[in-house]
């Protein structure tokens, strides 16, 4: 009998017993069964006939047996396409997601693009390692084409293969969230960002003080409200966009849809409450459409009639980089945008203006409870966003506004002192709250990575008999970043 190949991992062994169309027998069958570390034999089928024709010559009908079935399973090529998953360290699946996002394409197409060249390279290596075993092989070239055609799997095919971490459907640049603790503490300062950001869009906030609100706008405000006390994250959905000059950093947006549908009797009923023309001009500042089409909402006068319809508009929340230092580690960021700070900058203009008119009724000096804090407000470069954004948090989160509100109390006596009050006590909390609410995304955004890090492909099941031992050679990390500085777009 000639010198067998022996392997010690029962999947190398398999392979290799199919390329070379060999069995893979224990070492417990053919050598000394108390042997602690058994390995694998590969033998020829004539060799396995030798074997068992001495188990029956010994009379060991177990032996025998076992041999027997071995060799009456051979495994035949296939061109069987799998679907196969991997979960990576997050650093790693972040290096994806900026490749997948980068070329607008899916984790499997990514994923072959990656390995194939390192299947390739490895049956070169295999062939070279053992020339005189595989020389010629037939299997060895069917593997070859299955690896030359891997990106040329059918579109049907791919368009099966669900991200693990995208929404609904590869291509998405957006994943599902995660929030990892309990959302108490976020429920109001969510709903009420989201929805001043909501004023803020249809001209209704503080600032814009000639702007008449229709009247139905308070019943579809109070809904969407409750809607996102009730479930804070259920019309959230956290968009990804990278950034092209750093390939080690990408952008996550989270954004909040308030949506709504009218039936015709619903419209019929908001009519009879409002009036079709506040119902209307409401109406008109939202994305109206029946059905996938937009229209122009003309109420009974639409042409057709009344129709159902839908209405949607949408909130960016604080948006939030994420840096990739290692296969292990990232870091996610919020970034002050623009508009955000020009926003704080308004509210805050606003509660002055509140309590300076509140304290003139009073009879208080606003100027001169509040100079330490407008004092270093004086002290900043208006330019300088970050610190202005710091100076205003710093001046509304003073104890001296607890003083201020305390005596403004205890002086007010009508209805609209106290409503006053409320309302700088409101835009006070408004303000504050954006700091919980970047803290939020945060975090947000580092539990739905972590959730997230898991990509799925397709492969052939035969590539499948030798790619483990591929991919556990690599660090994703690297080779992504080694594809997206070999393949710079310019």
């Amino acid at each position: 009998m000639s010198e067998s190949i022996i392997f010690i991992q029962k999947d190398e062994a398999e392979f290799w017993a199919w390329i070379t169309e060999s069995f893979a027998v224990p070492e417990s069958l053919t050598q000394n069964p108390e042997k602690t570390k058994q390995g694998y034999h590969i033998f020829s089928t004539e060799e396995v006939k030798q074997l068992i024709a001495n188990a029956f010559e010994k009379g060991d009908q177990r032996l025998a047996d076992m041999l027997l079935e071995i060799v009456s399973q051979p495994q035949q090529i296939s061109n069987e396409i799998i679907r196969k998953s991997m979960r990576l360290k997050p650093g790693e699946y972040m290096k994806l997601l900026y490749l997948k996002l980068r070329e607008k394409t899916s984790f499997s197409d990514i994923i072959v693009k990656i390995l194939a060249p390192k299947a390739k390279t490895y049956l070169v290596s295999l062939q070279e390692k053992y020339p005189a075993k595989i020389l010629d092989n037939s299997r060895l070239e069917h593997l070859r084409n299955l690896v030359e055609s891997w990106s040329d799997m059918s579109p049907d095919t791919r368009s099966r293969a669900v991200d693990m971490g995208l929404r609904d459907y590869e291509g998405k640049d957006n994943i599902q969230l995660e929030y990892p603790y309990q959302l108490d503490k976020i429920k109001t300062p969510l709903s009420d960002y989201i929805l001043n950001g909501l004023e803020k869009k249809l001209l209704y906030d503080g600032g814009a003080l000639f702007r008449v609100r229709s009247r139905v706008y308070n019943e579809f405000r109070q809904r969407w409200e409750d809607e996102l006390k009730e479930n804070p994250l259920g019309e959230l959905y956290l968009g990804v966009s990278i950034d092209p000059t750093n390939t080690s950093r990408l952008f996550f947006q989270p954004n909040c849809i308030l949506r709504s549908f009218l039936a015709v009797e619903q419209q019929q009923n908001l009519f009879e409450k409002y009036g079709e023309d506040d119902l209307i001009s409401f109406l008109n500042m939202f994305n109206v459409s029946s059905g996938l089409k937009k229209i122009k909402y003309l109420g009974s006068e639409t042409e057709g009639g009344i129709c159902d319809i839908s209405l949607w508009i949408e909130i960016e929340l604080p948006k939030c980089s994420v840096t990739i230092e290692s296969a292990e580690n990232f870091f996610p960021k919020s970034i002050l945008q623009p508009e955000i700070a020009n926003n704080l900058n308004q509210d805050f203009r606003e509660l002055l203006r509140l309590a300076e008119s509140l304290g003139k009724k009073l009879g208080l000096d606003f100027d001169k409870s509040f100079s330490n804090e407008n004092e270093r407000l004086l002290k900043v470069d208006e330019g300088d966003m970050l610190a202005s954004t710091s100076a205003i948090t710093h001046h509304v989160n003073s104890t001296t506004w607890n003083d201020f509100l305390k005596l403004a109390t205890q002086l007010s006596k009508t209805p609209d002192e106290f409503l006053a009050i409320k309302k700088i006590n409101s835009c006070r909390n408004k303000i504050g709250g954006f700091w919980i609410l970047q803290g939020f995304v945060e975090d947000m955004v580092q539990a739905s990575v972590q959730k997230r890090s898991v990509v799925s492909f397709y492969v052939s099941k035969d590539v499948w008999r030798f790619l483990p031992w591929v991919i556990k050679e690599q660090n994703w990390y690297v080779v992504t970043d080694e594809y997206l500085i070999s393949n710079q777009i310019e």
